[in-house]
Order: structure tokens, then sequence, then C-alpha cells
């Protein structure tokens, strides 16, 4: 899953949000 906005974070989940 991905995203828009914020800080770039990931986990091990797979979920990640980019600016």
């Amino acid at each position: 899953n991905s995203t828009d906005g914020g800080p770039q974070t990931s986990s091990a989940a797979g979920n990640h949000s980019k600016p």
C-alpha cells in the first residue's frame, strides 16, 4: 500500500508514505 503526503516511512507490511 502507498499514500502521498507526510514524511517517508516504511513497515514490514510493505506500507509506505512519501511526500
